[in-house]
Protein backbone atom coordinates (compact mmCIF):
# COMPACT_ATOMS: atom_id res chain seq x y z
CA UNK A 1 0.00 0.00 0.00
CA UNK A 2 1.53 3.22 -1.06
CA UNK A 3 2.21 6.18 2.19
CA UNK A 4 -0.27 8.76 1.91
CA UNK A 5 -0.14 11.56 4.10
CA UNK A 6 -3.22 11.78 5.88
CA UNK A 7 -5.26 15.30 6.01
CA UNK A 8 -2.29 17.45 3.50
CA UNK A 9 -2.35 20.89 4.14
CA UNK A 10 -4.00 23.56 1.26
CA UNK A 11 -5.08 19.92 -0.95
CA UNK A 12 -1.24 18.64 -0.87
CA UNK A 13 -0.71 14.77 -1.71
CA UNK A 14 1.87 12.87 -1.06
CA UNK A 15 2.30 9.50 -2.36
CA UNK A 16 5.26 6.83 -2.28
CA UNK A 17 4.52 3.98 -4.94
CA UNK A 18 6.92 3.26 -6.58
CA UNK A 19 7.74 -0.39 -8.18
CA UNK A 20 11.08 -1.88 -7.62
CA UNK A 21 12.19 -4.19 -10.79
CA UNK A 22 15.12 -6.29 -9.63
CA UNK A 23 17.16 -7.56 -12.68
CA UNK A 24 20.33 -9.41 -12.18
CA UNK A 25 20.82 -10.97 -15.22
CA UNK A 26 21.67 -9.80 -19.02
CA UNK A 27 19.01 -9.37 -20.77
CA UNK A 28 18.05 -7.67 -24.17
CA UNK A 29 14.75 -4.96 -24.92
CA UNK A 30 12.86 -6.00 -21.30
CA UNK A 31 9.62 -4.08 -20.99
CA UNK A 32 9.09 -3.37 -17.49
CA UNK A 33 5.70 -1.05 -17.61
CA UNK A 34 3.93 0.53 -20.40
CA UNK A 35 2.64 3.63 -21.07
CA UNK A 36 3.63 7.26 -19.70
CA UNK A 37 5.39 6.93 -15.81
CA UNK A 38 8.39 7.97 -14.34
CA UNK A 39 11.70 6.41 -13.60
CA UNK A 40 12.96 7.46 -10.07
CA UNK A 41 16.12 5.75 -9.17
CA UNK A 42 18.37 3.24 -10.34
CA UNK A 43 20.24 0.94 -7.52
CA UNK A 44 23.27 -0.77 -8.41
CA UNK A 45 23.56 -3.72 -5.59
CA UNK A 46 26.21 -5.47 -6.87
CA UNK A 47 28.98 -4.54 -9.70
CA UNK A 48 29.25 -6.31 -13.02
CA UNK A 49 32.33 -6.76 -14.79
CA UNK A 50 33.66 -7.23 -18.13
CA UNK A 51 31.81 -4.35 -19.60
CA UNK A 52 28.76 -4.68 -17.96
CA UNK A 53 26.36 -1.58 -18.82
CA UNK A 54 22.49 -0.71 -18.27
CA UNK A 55 20.84 0.76 -21.29
CA UNK A 56 17.52 2.37 -19.90
CA UNK A 57 14.63 3.81 -22.70
CA UNK A 58 11.62 5.39 -23.24
CA UNK A 59 10.42 2.59 -25.24
CA UNK A 60 8.43 -0.76 -25.43
CA UNK A 61 9.25 -3.57 -27.85
CA UNK A 62 12.39 -2.92 -29.40
CA UNK A 63 14.04 -0.96 -26.62
CA UNK A 64 16.29 1.00 -29.46
CA UNK A 65 14.64 4.55 -29.18
CA UNK A 66 14.31 7.47 -26.71
CA UNK A 67 17.58 6.06 -24.48
CA UNK A 68 17.12 7.41 -21.05
CA UNK A 69 20.93 6.10 -19.81
CA UNK A 70 23.63 4.15 -20.62
CA UNK A 71 24.98 3.13 -16.81
CA UNK A 72 28.14 1.61 -16.85
CA UNK A 73 27.50 -1.01 -13.74
CA UNK A 74 30.98 -1.99 -13.67
CA UNK A 75 32.20 1.30 -12.43
CA UNK A 76 30.38 1.67 -8.63
CA UNK A 77 27.55 0.81 -6.51
CA UNK A 78 25.04 2.94 -5.29
CA UNK A 79 21.78 4.82 -6.32
CA UNK A 80 20.95 6.88 -9.24
CA UNK A 81 18.03 9.70 -8.90
CA UNK A 82 16.44 10.10 -11.93
CA UNK A 83 12.90 11.79 -11.54
CA UNK A 84 12.49 11.23 -15.10
CA UNK A 85 9.29 11.13 -17.17
CA UNK A 86 8.73 8.38 -20.26
CA UNK A 87 5.82 8.57 -22.41
CA UNK A 88 6.02 5.23 -24.06
CA UNK A 89 6.75 3.42 -21.52
CA UNK A 90 10.06 1.57 -19.45
CA UNK A 91 12.46 -0.62 -21.04
CA UNK A 92 15.85 -2.11 -20.04
CA UNK A 93 18.86 -4.11 -21.73
CA UNK A 94 21.51 -5.44 -19.22
CA UNK A 95 24.12 -6.22 -21.62
CA UNK A 96 28.27 -7.33 -22.12
CA UNK A 97 30.58 -9.35 -19.75
CA UNK A 98 28.77 -10.46 -16.12
CA UNK A 99 25.40 -9.02 -15.15
CA UNK A 100 25.48 -6.72 -12.43
CA UNK A 101 22.56 -6.60 -9.64
CA UNK A 102 20.65 -3.63 -10.34
CA UNK A 103 17.29 -2.16 -8.78
CA UNK A 104 15.26 0.26 -10.91
CA UNK A 105 12.49 1.94 -9.27
CA UNK A 106 9.83 3.35 -11.25
CA UNK A 107 5.73 4.06 -11.29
Amino acid sequence: MPNVLKNPPDGLFVTNDFVPKHVNANATSTNIKTGPGLLRTVTVNTKGASGNALTLYDDIGTGTNNVIAVIDTTAAVGSLLFDSQFSNGLNYALAAGTAADVTISYR
